[in-house]
């Protein structure tokens, strides 16, 4: 389970020659170029302006039903975010954001296979040309960030008014120390309920300026694991348990998101227990003229038992998509914003100032 290219080789068998039609495959991606100015007051000369196409990418997918039943999805993302396969003498990166194969045997069952985005939290549900922001909050990174290999299974009613998923992973991206010296496996399971009958679809923002829709959620990760030291021995058990609640509501334009976290990890050899408690609260007003307002402020207090680290993250900023009228007008966004980050325990802050696009094609 812990290899990439098998899956994507897989994903690729299951599409025959007789099935490249146009109807079996699909290829889209989108274009997000990142210019950041960052100034760091406390930080040494060197260091204190940096400037650069920091995060920018370029995401490519391939999709399609190819067989009765069956689908792919191969997702790969050219830039610096996300777990880098090979890296060019250029700093370019490339990154597997999904690659996977998935089973729908009735219209209220899925099982998908592969690497993969984990169910966790709504931030890390949410496709990456519909954030509101160019990034995820901050603390849904902290407390799980990039995708996994793994098998998931999903049950969700018409319009996903109710929607259950579980599954079982590597464990890679919440592992303290190389793969080659952990062993383990990642529980995974999350809950999403939308009320007033209405359609609630991942997407942070209320394009459509409908009427009030409401989401609950919550997320569940159990990582029980073994570190053995660098000849192979002297394993330490671990027991990592996560936990997220969920709110979403959106109202004639208005949009809010919230989350939670909380994770207690045991090492049960030193009996050292680790608590870490992080939240965000976003929102954005769209109005019909194609400008959309918005705010996010995070914190997170990581390690609070042992070695505190408390940070908050301030954002504010503006949206504008040229083309309101449009069916998606998220195809084409331009961003401007602040982002701070204010490292409190190690007095570290940092302001900067980002402008993107983001382009669908």
């Amino acid at each position: 389970m812990r290899t990439v290219p098998a899956l994507i080789a897989s994903a690729l068998f299951l599409l025959p020659a007789a099935a490249r039609a146009s109807d079996r495959l699909a290829i889209e991606g989108y274009l997000r170029p990142v210019y950041e100015l960052t100034y760091r007051p406390n930080a040494i000369p060197l260091d204190e302006y940096t400037t650069g196409m920091i995060g920018s990418e370029a995401g490519v997918s391939m999709y399609g039903s190819p067989l009765d039943k069956f689908s792919y999805d191969v997702f790969l993302i050219f830039g610096v975010n996300g777990p880098a396969i090979t890296n060019s003498s250029g700093g370019v990166s490339v990154s597997v954001e999904e690659a996977a194969v998935a089973y729908h045997p009735n219209g209220n069952w899925d099982l998908k296979v592969g690497q993969m985005r984990i169910p966790f939290t709504v931030d890390h549900m949410s496709p990456n040309t519909v954030l509101m922001f160019p990034n995820r909050a901050p603390p849904n990174e902290a407390f799980l960030a990039g995708t996994d290999l793994g098998v998931l299974g999903t049950f969700h009613l018409s319009d996903d008014l109710l929607r259950v998923s579980a599954g079982i992973f590597n464990g890679n991206e919440l592992d303290p120390v190389p793969p080659s010296q952990v062993r383990g496996i990642l529980y995974a399971m999350r809950a999403d309920l939308t009320f007033f009958g209405r359609p609630f679809p991942m997407v942070q923002g209320d394009f459509e300026r409908g009427a009030l829709r409401l989401g609950v959620g919550a997320g569940l990760l159990y990582h029980p694991y073994y570190v053995y030291d660098a000849t192979g021995a002297n394993p330490q058990r671990n027991d990592d348990l996560r936990f997220t609640g969920s709110l979403r509501a959106a109202v004639a334009g208005l949009y809010l998101q919230g989350e939670i976290y909380h994770q207690q990890a045991l090492n049960q050899k030193l009996n050292l227990l680790t608590v870490s408690d992080g939240a965000y609260l976003q929102a954005g007003f769209y109005l019909p003229i194609g400008v959309e307002p918005i705010a996010r402020f995070g914190y997170v207090d990581l390690d609070e038992t042992n070695n505190p680290r408390y940070s908050n993250f301030p954002e504010v900023g503006i949206n504008f998509y040229p083309h309101p009228q449009a069916n998606k007008p998220w195809t084409l966004k331009l961003s401007l914003l602040y982002q701070g980050e204010n490292d409190v325990t190690q007095n570290d802050i940092a302001h900067a100032l980002v402008f993107s696009i983001l382009y669908l094609w």
